[in-house]
């Protein structure tokens, strides 16, 4: 099935580069299948280096999209957004392992305003270790219909928080400026306004 991608806002990516442009089934609940045209971007900026370990983890910033339609495309319900938003968030938690991000759970659920609609929006916390570096990482998942039958947005993304001394489970400055994530504020506000501009 073609599912066209998801529209991000490309006047806000500057300093970012896209790193995956993908169509994936996500999932099978039965009848209602759902697949997701999925865009994922990761920061450049020269002035942000990400920490990264000789084994090839890293705690870097990125941002991702998907447009996710339903087969066959069932009428909308508080159910069926319910199913879609579980799904999704136990994905984005996958997702994050998959990118090298240890113990990342759940923590949080909230609503979220979209332009004029209520997304359901989940944060993570997680842990990343790059050459014996504990570097503590934050994500956001927000997931909302669209005005189309059977149509689903999701966005979100991760950012590093700081790093964690594994002996004091303080963090270290020093360390946490030579990778510039001295500015989690400043991360979480950018991708925050990345999420609502995305169509």
């Amino acid at each position: 099935m073609t599912v066209s991608p998801p529209t991000v806002p490309e006047d806000r990516l500057g300093g970012w580069r896209r790193v995956e442009s993908s169509v994936d089934r996500l999932f099978d609940a039965g009848l209602v299948r759902a697949t997701a045209h999925t865009v994922v971007y990761e920061a450049e900026a020269p002035h942000e280096r990400s920490v990264g370990g000789a084994d090839g983890t890293r705690a870097e910033r990125f941002f991702f999209a998907s447009r996710l339609r339903l087969t066959p495309r069932p009428p909308p319900s508080r159910m069926l957004w319910r199913l879609v938003a579980d799904r999704s968030m136990a994905g984005f938690e996958d997702q994050l392992r998959e990118r090298g991000f240890l113990a990342a759970d759940r923590v949080e659920e909230r609503r979220f305003g979209v332009r004029g609609t209520d997304a359901r929006l989940a944060r993570y916390e997680a842990r990343s270790r790059v050459d014996g570096t504990v570097v503590s990482v934050q994500g956001w998942l927000a997931v909302w219909p669209t005005d189309a039958r059977g149509e689903f947005l999701l966005a979100g993304g991760a950012y590093p928080t700081g790093v964690v001394d594994e002996r004091s489970a303080t963090a270290s400055a020093a360390e946490a400026a030579s990778f510039d994530a001295s500015d989690p504020e400043r991360f979480r506000e950018e991708l925050f306004a990345l999420i609502r501009a995305t169509r």
